[in-house]
């Protein structure tokens, strides 16, 4: 596999003895948002060679301090106790570039990312859909959405270690693929939507959209980072230049906003 095919990138903390993700999930009830604000500004992520692409770094600060925050906050991480907590565990995770077909697999733009924890055990995925031509991307996002599902449940069917799963696509998220997940999950259940567990694995699934800025979504193309617009930056092969391989990733200036969507804490 090209090294633009699969990148590694380590999770550290900046300073290992001072309050981190791991003090949160200790004792959740006693810590405040400024104690949770100051866990995530103890996360740094090394990466293998330059910074990747600027969509993918946003997904894994979501993940690591976005979502962990918001559940914090709202009260979430009591019905998705097991994603919030493996969180704090996570030393890893590994992008990939995801290939459709059988005979002559072809790249398409979308992202799986899987974090480890220390014993190199699979505790979360995310996939991150890129920006594409609108034209029947409802169709394509909800295929993107049924193959994410095959393939975490069979991650779980062959490891049995995962605990949760996120799916992040363009902002605004399409209504049917909003309506695919709300099915799988069985989101009319009022008692357990905010679980929102898939019936086959029982890991949580969540569904987030990312806010691109409106630059290009519509035809696809977005310039990473102020970059000039290549072809290879359209195609999502870009890689930002970064003045060392350790970067702080909250708070990050320069990262695309990423919101949940479902379950929508919101809703009555």
């Amino acid at each position: 596999m090209s090294r633009l095919s699969s990148r590694h990138i380590q999770i550290k903390c900046l300073e290992t003895d001072a309050f981190g993700l791991f003090s949160v999930v200790a004792n959740p009830r006693s810590v405040t948002p400024y104690d949770v604000k100051r866990a995530g500004e103890n996360i740094v992520l090394e990466f293998d060679g330059k910074k990747p692409a600027r969509d993918v770094v946003s997904l894994v600060n979501y993940v690591l301090s976005g979502y962990f925050e918001m559940a914090h906050r709202t009260g979430l991480y009591n019905r998705q106790r097991e994603l919030w907590e493996s969180i704090s565990r996570l030393t890893s995770c590994k992008v990939e570039v995801v290939r459709q077909g059988f005979l002559v697999p072809i790249r398409i733009p979308v992202f799986d990312i899987v974090f480890y924890n220390s014993q190199n055990s699979p505790l979360v995925i995310a996939r991150l859909v890129k920006p594409q031509k609108r034209k029947d991307f409802d169709k394509r996002a909800s295929r993107y959405v049924s193959s994410f599902i095959t393939k975490v449940n069979k991650l779980q069917t062959k490891k049995g270690t995962l605990t949760g799963a996120i799916i992040c696509v363009p902002s605004p998220a399409p209504a049917a693929v909003i309506q695919k997940i709300q099915q799988k999950v069985g989101a009319n259940d009022p008692v357990n939507r905010f679980d929102s567990r898939l019936p086959q694995s029982g890991i949580s699934l969540n569904l987030a959209a990312m806010d691109y800025g409106g630059v290009g979504v519509e035809s696809g193309q977005y310039a990473p980072l102020g970059s000039s617009s290549s072809l290879s930056e359209r195609n999502g092969d870009s890689e930002d230049s970064a003045s060392t391989n350790l970067r702080l990733i909250y708070p990050e200036a320069d990262l695309f906003p990423v919101t949940l969507v479902h379950p929508e804490l919101s809703k009555k």
